[in-house]
């Protein structure tokens, strides 16, 4: 709190501890790999679930009644995958098309990597845990997706891929600090040493990825944590290393973001704000 007070002031910090008292909204992203929106819409009204458009971008929903149990069909049969907004603002930044492969860096359990799966060509899906992957590959069937590839690797050295890619996304291993209203005991368990380590960490995955980046092509740096060492910090200086590298303002790629969007350009939400997850993302261009 001591580093929120001097980051964004009382007023701001106020206002996020406030709203991380509050529940958790739940999203669902409707499979439309495989289904229409209106056929997702009559299935969950089947299973009188309710739900509304994200007002802050196409493709999500938030459920204003009715609950999703972790076992649902819906879930289990690929209809809908959730995802907090915050994850999927992150994600909707890179907009892949048909012909374009993507290098979804650190994916998880593939969350994100399913949404790319839905408009690329081709998905290549990195992590170093190789557990989270076998998720990834059931979750993929799942939901009828075969354009994800789940490859292990250490993001953070030389990549076991090489090439001009044109569009890569990292979501980095972070603090988690964007969170606290889901896991409200990170708030004794964080410290400014864990911001530091994990800050390391993403600046080799970015310069790796920069590496890999072909010219015109797109970077989309994101954390869930609100920190600006592991943030804009480390944004800055990569954009101080590499003279080619531009940064993108994020409300030119979605004009709602403009409420979220920092005076450098990025992307900053900060815990419980608008009723979703703390969150950072940078959207950089490589020029020749």
């Amino acid at each position: 709190v001591g580093r929120w007070l001097k980051n964004y002031g009382a007023e701001l910090t106020e206002k996020v501890l406030l709203h991380c008292q509050e529940k958790s909204a739940a999203y669902i992203r409707p499979n439309q790999a495989a289904y229409t929106p209106l056929q997702v819409s009559d299935m969950l009204e089947q299973y009188n679930i309710e739900v509304e458009p994200f007002e802050m971008a196409e493709g999500l929903w938030k459920v204003v009644h009715g609950q999703l149990a972790p076992d649902s069909p819906l879930i289990s049969q690929g209809v809908i995958q959730p995802q907090d907004g915050a994850s999927y603002l992150a994600a909707s930044l890179l907009a892949p098309g048909a012909e374009d492969t993507v290098l979804d860096i650190c994916c998880g359990k593939g969350i994100k990597s399913g949404l790319f799966g839905q408009t690329a060509r081709q998905v290549l899906a990195f992590d170093l845990n190789f557990s989270l992957l076998k998720s990834l590959q059931t979750n993929m069937t799942r939901q009828g997706i075969g354009s994800v590839t789940p490859v292990v690797g250490d993001m953070s050295s030389p990549w076991p891929v090489r090439g001009s890619f044109s569009h890569i996304f990292i979501d980095a291993p972070c603090s988690g600090t964007g969170l606290v209203r889901r896991h409200p005991e990170g708030k004794w368990r964080k410290d400014i040493q864990l911001i530091e380590r994990m800050s390391r960490v993403q600046g080799r995955i970015l310069e790796q990825a920069v590496e890999n980046l072909g010219v015109g092509g797109k970077l989309v740096y994101a954390i869930c944590s609100v920190e600006p060492e592991e943030g804009r910090h480390n944004v800055n200086g990569l954009l101080g290393a590499h003279k080619n590298l531009t940064r993108i303002p994020v409300s030119a790629i979605n004009p709602r973001l403009r409420d979220l969007e920092t005076e450098e350009g990025d992307m900053l939400i900060l815990p419980g704000m608008h009723g979703i997850d703390g969150f950072f993302a940078s959207v950089l261009h490589k020029g020749g």
